[in-house]
């Protein structure tokens, strides 16, 4: 009775030991396994199915889908994952009812299948679907009575394309970026896009192409990377209450030769509306309560003999208007801030406009006059941009930054006068097709080109063109005038010439470039280049035309700074052209000067320079000044100068380098030279005797105690093996030396300050063998231990909790044999 009652305790216990090990192992296990649920649920919620073909109505009932194909009981498409190459589901030529709802629809080929794709098929719901990788996530094509609601699109090329639809719904679907666009209207009318939500990423937000009576209202967009809206030959529809967020001054709703819409209470950040027109008919639009970024949308059209204090606007679209005087807007962060189109007589005076892609766009214009304006654009496009007007003005006003600080197409009688063009990454004043053109008096700096004009009768005077990469290059025929210009201080060309004939560049002057003053290539000629003031160039001029006349053939040539006083200047280029009547010019070139580094040198070291990288034309001398004191001078042929900088006194001293031109002209740069104390003596070491001893004996130690006016650092080799390492000021060094084996072994200690002076010591420890013969006892005890396997932390690691499970299992199962053996006996 005994035995079975242990036994059934010890069944008792292997049931519990083993519960509490599978317990813990599910526990571990049940994170695990609620991911992968989580996941499964969300997989299984579709049932896998290959593409879908409806031909007809019959083709609903034959394959099986439920419903009857009527209004109340339409048939049902439901909860499945398609996904494979082609169309996910073709619907073509149908006339009964159906919905496609809860559907995965992934055609994985964005080169040209689609999600759902539908032909002449009337009566449908597309609900709660979610498509994604196809080419279009819905292509329809002429099916009417249609309802698009609750669905996902992400990562098509085009979510929904729809082609001639009519009397169709779009609502209140969800889509991410797009290729192209999440929703593409063409060739439709009475569709309603309501309510749907845009995220950032797609080219387009909504585009929308010869379409009629369509509604567009309550949307939002946000970061379409072209344009939130793009409406093109769209007529008689409604564009209300959208909500758009603009990226990099991309256009909100650019509507393009469009006409009769309303555009209201539509509200836009970061972007603005445009209107793209051919005729005026195109500015046929209706607008009221729109906001550009939290202020009115200026719209003026048709309107006549206004004068118009703009501050409430946050953007101004002019069209078909005449005798209007705007002033004091402030405009910023658009794609265009102010539009002009087909309209006279229009002033626009204290415009300031910041952060737009164009600042102002004059065209089809006469007789209009900017005036008193900044703008301001970091973009890469154009501040002012004017094509196909004339009788233009544009004062006294300053435009800094952008690709084109102003850029001029096919356009006459433009005047820019009195002007600051500034900070170009491209052209400063760029002109196309241009004829009777003046340029005043302008100041153009800090672009890559200040001046890039073609066409005929341009007059180009008094402008102040400096510090640009190319001042100003010249094309065109019959050109016109380049007069009494300061050009100075530009990099590859002064004047650049290409395909001019026939102009006059008169009393110009042209100096201080980097490259070339004057270059005529090879396709100009025939024009008259004198009484400039050409100096100080790296090359003054190259002539590759022919024909120029550099004098006036009578008493008046150019000024040269190279000029050497006698004969004539002969010009460089293969034209071979001279000017007859040179004039020595003054040389305002000062030298080139500059030090590489500041040295810094110990003190009393010999041997110690310091070069000056210096040039000029006409080099004469140089002076050098110590601490304020000319210290020496001497003459300077051009080259780089070199002078000895020993013999300078503790601490640290300006050098200044002069140098000098033969007229006067001088350049000077300062260095500063560090002169540091220097410690030549090596640190003191003391000597510690050798060392013998017998093998066993204790007690024995090197002490070393180096000593030095800086910190140190010691190292200690025991047999050219690092043992010890210490840095400070004076540290005493103690090294124990006991318990070594027989021999003879060598202790080197090497201290080094921080000038990197040295000393070494050696000490020789020597250990000896008795020579008696004395045994040893040594008592070994000897332990047995036992090695538990851990998991990494110290702690007991069990084995796989199913390999224990299995091992308890067997102890039952035993203990369950040996009991029932026991009572068969």
């Amino acid at each position: 009775m005994r035995n079975d009652l242990t036994i059934f305790c010890l069944l008792l216990f292997s049931a519990f030991l083993m519960n509490s090990v599978l317990t813990n192992y599910q526990a571990s296990d049940a994170i695990i396994s609620h991911e992968i649920q989580t996941t499964l649920q969300t997989a299984i919620a579709y049932v896998n199915h290959g593409p879908i073909t409806i031909a007809s109505d019959s083709d609903f009932s034959s394959q099986g889908w439920p419903g009857s194909g009527t209004k109340g009981d339409p048939y049902r498409i439901e909860n499945l994952n398609i996904t494979g190459t082609g169309d996910c589901i073709n619907i073509q030529d149908t006339r009964a009812y159906f919905i496609i709802q809860n559907c995965l629809l992934n055609s994985m080929d964005k080169s040209s299948s689609s999600g759902i794709y539908m032909d002449n098929a009337t009566n449908s719901r597309i609900y709660s679907n979610i498509f994604t990788q196809n080419y279009r996530g819905l292509y329809v094509l002429h099916s009417p009575n249609m309802t698009i609601e609750g669905n996902v699109f992400y990562d098509n090329v085009y979510g929904i394309f729809f082609t001639q639809e009519s009397y169709c719904n779009i609502t209140d679907n969800s889509f991410g970026a797009h290729d192209e666009a999440p929703i593409r209207i063409g060739f439709s009318n009475d569709l309603q896009v309501a309510e749907n939500t845009i995220e950032p990423g797609s080219k387009y937000g909504i585009y929308a192409i010869f379409s009629s009576n369509t509604i567009i209202e309550s949307n939002i967009i946000t970061e379409a990377t072209d344009y939130g809206m793009s409406l093109q030959y769209l007529y008689y529809s409604e564009i209300r209450n959208n909500t758009i967020i603009g990226l990099n001054r991309a256009d909100g709703i650019k509507i393009f030769s469009s006409s009769f819409n309303s555009i209201s209470d539509n509200n836009l950040t970061y972007c603005g509306f445009d209107i793209y027109a051919s005729d005026t008919g195109d500015w046929a639009h209706t607008f009221q309560n729109n906001l550009v970024n939290g202020k009115k949308l200026g719209y003026f059209f048709n309107a006549s003999g206004l004068t118009i204090d703009a501050s409430e606007y946050g953007q101004l679209l002019i069209g078909n208007s005449s005798e209007l005087i705007i002033f004091n807007a402030e405009i910023e962060n658009l794609s265009i801030g102010v539009r002009v189109q087909f309209s006279t007589r229009i002033t626009l005076s204290n415009i300031f406009v910041n952060n737009c892609r164009n600042a102002i766009e004059v065209e089809y214009a006469n007789l209009t006059v900017i005036d008193n304006s900044r703008f301001y654009s970091s973009a890469d496009d154009s501040n002012l941009f004017i094509e196909n007007s004339s009788n233009l003005t544009i004062s006294n006003s300053e435009v800094r930054g952008s690709y084109y600080a102003a850029w001029l197409r096919s356009s006459e009688n433009i005047t820019l006068l009195n002007n600051t063009f500034s900070e170009t990454t491209g052209v400063g004043i760029q002109g196309d097709a241009l004829q009777d053109i003046q340029v005043l008096n302008n100041t153009i700096t800090d672009s890559d080109y200040a001046l890039w004009l073609l066409g005929g009768n341009i007059t180009i005077s008094f402008n102040k063109i400096i510090s640009n990469n190319v001042g100003a290059r010249i094309t065109g025929s019959g050109f016109g005038e380049f007069t009494n210009n300061l050009l100075s201080a530009n990099q590859e060309y002064g004047l650049y010439l290409y395909g001019v004939t026939n102009s006059s560049i008169l009393n110009n002057t042209i100096q201080l470039t980097e490259g070339i003053g004057i270059y005529s290539a090879g396709s100009s000629g025939n024009n008259s280049i004198w009484g400039n003031a050409i100096l100080s160039n790296v090359i003054n001029a190259v002539d590759n035309s022919s024909d120029n006349m550099w004098d006036n053939a009578i008493d008046t040539g150019n000024e040269w700074d190279d000029y050497n006083g006698t004969g004539y200047y002969q010009i460089s280029g293969t034209a071979r052209a001279v000017d007859h009547y040179p004039i020595k010019g003054l040389d305002i070139r000062p030298p080139t000067l500059w030090h590489s580094y500041n040295p810094a040198i110990g003190y009393k070291s010999t041997g110690n320079t310091l070069k000056w990288y210096a040039y000029d034309k006409f080099p004469s001398h140089y002076e050098l000044y110590i601490d304020g004191l000319l210290k020496e001078s001497g003459s300077w042929n051009g080259s780089d100068i070199i002078v000895s900088i020993d013999n300078l006194n503790l601490g640290q001293h300006q050098l200044t380098m002069v140098v000098f031109d033969t007229s006067n002209n001088n350049a000077s740069d300062d260095a500063i030279v560090d002169v540091y104390q220097v410690d030549y003596d090596a640190p003191t070491l003391n000597h510690p005797p050798d060392i013998e001893y017998y093998y066993g004996e204790t007690g024995h130690n090197i002490t070393w105690s180096p000593t030095d006016e800086h910190n140190i650092s010691i190292n200690v080799f025991k047999d050219s093996e690092l043992i010890y390492s210490d840095h400070g000021a004076n540290v005493s060094v103690i090294i124990d030396v006991d318990g070594l084996p027989l021999g003879t072994h060598n202790y080197t200690i090497v201290v080094q300050d921080y000038y990197d002076n040295a000393a070494k010591d050696t000490v020789f420890v020597t250990v000896l063998e008795y020579s008696n013969d004395t045994t040893t006892s040594t008592s070994t005890q000897t332990s047995t231990s036992t090695t538990i396997p851990s998991n990494g932390s110290g702690n007991l690691s069990l084995p796989d909790p199913a390999i224990m499970a299995i091992i308890l299992l067997i102890g039952m199962v035993s203990v369950i044999v040996l009991l029932v053996s026991r009572r068969h006996r």
